[in-house]
C-alpha cells in the first residue's frame, strides 16, 4: 500500500484519494499550542530553529545553535519528524502550567532507548519539573515535580511509535496517563510544575528520540476525546500506529 505524504491546508487535509481526517485537534476546546512536523517546509537533516505553533496564540517553539533538533523525512509512513539527539537538542516554549490547572499534553513520538532521564517536556531556569518517557530504560512515564517523582504503569514496547497523553484535572486532583488508547494509571495529590521546554530539563538532561507532533490544551480532555484523536486524526496520516 502506498502512503501519501500529507500536507495540511487550512482546516482539513488535501490528499489524493481522501478528504482529510474526520477529527482535528482544534475540534476540542482549549487548544493552546499545536506543533506539527508536517507543517515544516525543510529538507532532510536541516536543523530546526522554529517549530511554528498552529494556533492563533503564536506560541512558537524555538531553538538555537547546536540545540536545534534535526528535521528528518520519510521515516515512518513517508511522514517527517524532528529528531532529538539526547545531548543538546531542545526547544524553549512559552510556559505551560500543569497540575494546578486543567491541562492536557499529547505527544506523538518514537523514543530511541538510552539509559537516561529522557525528558519529553520539562523546564529550565527558575521552574523545576519534567515528564520523561522510557525513564532509565524502564519503559514508563515518570513525572517529577521538583520534590518527588511519580511513575505510570509499564508501557508496551519502548521503541514503538505511539501517542502518549497526560491529563491533569485540577478539580479531581489527578493526573491520568494514556498510551495510545490504553490507560496507564493515574497519580493523585501531586504538586504542580511549570513547563517551558520540549526535550530538556535543567539544561542537563535531554530527550533522545523522534517527535512528530505535540498538542497542549488548557482543558482536561476525556478518554473519548483522546481516542477520537488517535483513531480519526493520528492514524489518518500515520497508519503504522498500533
Amino acid at each position: 500500500m502506498s502512503i501519501a505524504v500529507i500536507k495540511f491546508q487550512g482546516a482539513r487535509a488535501n490528499v489524493s484519494g481522501g478528504g482529510g481526517p474526520s477529527v482535528l485537534p482544534s475540534d476540542f476546546s482549549g487548544l493552546q499550542k499545536w506543533y506539527r512536523s508536517i507543517d515544516l517546509s525543510l529538507s532532510d537533516n536541516d536543523p530546526v530553529s522554529t517549530w511554528t505553533d498552529r494556533t492563533s496564540n503564536h506560541s512558537d517553539a524555538t531553538a538555537t545553535g547546536t540545540g536545534r533538533p534535526t528535521y528528518k523525512t520519510s521515516v515512518v509512513d513517508s511522514q517527517p519528524m524532528l529528531r532529538f539527539d539526547g545531548t543538546a537538542n531542545f526547544f524553549d516554549i512559552p510556559s505551560v502550567t500543569f497540575a494546578s490547572a486543567d491541562c492536557t499534553i499529547v505527544f506523538l513520538l518514537k523514543t530511541i532507548s538510552l539509559y537516561n532521564y529522557n525528558p519529553i517536556i520539562g523546564s529550565r531556569g527558575s521552574v523545576t519539573g519534567y515528564m520523561s518517557y522510557d525513564y532509565f530504560e524502564l519503559n514508563y512515564l515518570h513525572y517529577y515535580n521538583g520534590s518527588g517523582g511519580y511513575d505510570s504503569d509499564v508501557f508496551d514496547s519502548a521503541n514503538n511509535l505511539k501517542m502518549i497523553s497526560i491529563v491533569s484535572s485540577f478539580s479531581g486532583n489527578t493526573i491520568k496517563v494514556r498510551e495510545n488508547k490504553t490507560s496507564r494509571n493515574q497519580f493523585s495529590s501531586v504538586y504542580s510544575v511549570v513547563f517551558n521546554t520540549l526535550g530538556n530539563f535543567a539544561d542537563g538532561l535531554f530527550y533522545t528520540g523522534d517527535i512528530y507532533e505535540v498538542l497542549i490544551y488548557n482543558t482536561a480532555l476525556t478518554a473519548a476525546n483522546l481516542d477520537s484523536l488517535y483513531d480519526s486524526y493520528f492514524k489518518y496520516y500515520l497508519p503504522s500506529l498500533p
